[in-house]
This record gives structure tokens, sequence and C-alpha cells, in this order.
């Protein structure tokens, strides 16, 4: 017989769909007590921090800090940051938000860490909607299997979730999926379930481009 669904389903669903949405995201709003600014960011999978660049120098006079994804609508996630700013970017996290987005001239960088998140499903701590991911360490190895066969990445990319990417680069990689860089900007695309071994996480990217590698 098929367990029923409970609300402790329903709220592990939300978590879930929230959590997708922060690590999916690359550009959003940044709500503060100095104004909304346009800003381009990503997520260190090793540390869960998130890097964030903005071209307005007047983010500088904010302290107070939430980032709105996708944007600042009424049903978008919301992040309560604590964040520390740079002169300058941050090095050790400055090429992976490089290889996202070419924001080498933006005066503005933050570095940041999720106090809490909520949207219209729920109230999360920053813990539980971003933590260390459990297969950054193999991340270097799947986004080499990734990008050793441009046009096999190409097709898994399509296959699972329906756009097909021209020119397409894997640049990250994560327990849930992984983002591909391609001529139309970026495309987050979800693993068909959550890889949590790092050992055998690589071994699993092989299998999915094996499987989904030869559509037409």
């Amino acid at each position: 017989m098929m367990r029923p669904i409970t609300h402790d389903d329903d709220d592990r669903a939300a978590l879930e769909r929230a959590r997708s949405l922060a690590i999916a995201c690359t550009r959003g709003v940044l709500e503060t007590d100095a104004g909304a600014f346009r800003v381009r960011h990503v997520v260190d999978p090793e540390t869960a921090r998130i890097l964030i660049s903005c071209d307005d120098p007047d983010l500088r006079d904010a302290t107070e800090h939430v980032l709105c994804v996708p944007d600042d609508s009424f049903d978008a996630l919301r992040i309560l940051l604590d964040c520390n700013d740079f002169d300058g970017r941050p090095e050790r996290l400055s090429d992976r938000h490089l290889a996202f987005h070419d924001a080498r001239r933006e005066p503005v960088w933050l570095l940041a860490e999720a106090v809490s998140g909520k949207t219209g499903e729920g109230v999360w701590s920053g813990d539980e909607l971003l933590a260390p991911d459990p297969i950054a360490g193999a991340e270097t190895s799947i986004l080499h299997r990734l990008n050793r066969d441009r046009s096999a990445l190409a097709d898994l990319v399509h296959a699972l979730s329906g756009t097909r990417p021209l020119d397409p680069t894997a640049v990250s990689a994560c327990s849930i999926g992984a983002h591909v860089r391609a001529t139309v900007g970026v495309i987050f695309f979800e693993w068909p379930r959550e890889l949590t071994d790092p050992s055998s996480a690589p071994a699993e990217v092989e299998r999915l481009l094996d499987e989904h590698g030869s559509e037409s």
C-alpha cells in the first residue's frame, strides 16, 4: 500500500524547490536599505557562500541585504544575507564567478552567507537552504566528463531540461544539477536524482551522457 502524503512531505518538497531556485539562479535583485539593485551571483559549493557583483556603486551604502531570485516578484525566493564587501574581487571565487558572468569591471563585490530564506510556501534557516554541497570534491571530474564531448552535453541538457544549448560549456556541477554556459546565457538543468556520493557521482554523470548522448 502506498504511504499517504503528509504535511512533512509537502514541507520537504517546498524546501527542495527553494534550494533548487537558490542554486539555479545566477541573477537577481538585491533589496537593501539603500534601494534595489540588479546583481549577478554564484554559490560556492564548498562553503555555500554567495559571491555577488553589481555595477552600481551606490550599493556600497547598503547595510541590510535581501537577495530575491529570480527577481523581486511576489512569489520570489527571498534570502536574508549576512554580507561583507570587498575592494576588488575575492580571488578564490572570482574564477567561478567569471565563468558565469563577464563582470571584471563591476565596482562592487559582496561575499554573503544565507541567514534565512522564505517563499510563499515556507521559511527556512540559511543552513537548510544552502549548505556545503556533498559532491563538491568531485566537481572538477564531473566538469571534465561533461565538457569532453560538447555534442553529448547538448543532448544531455536537452533530455533533462527540454532546452538544447548551442556551444555549451559546463561551468559548475553540484548534487542536484549543473550550470551550462551557452550562446543564450547560463542554463541550469537537474539530474534525474540527487547525487550525494562524491566517489560515484562522476560515473553516474558518465552513465547519463552515455544514455542521452546519442539523441538526434
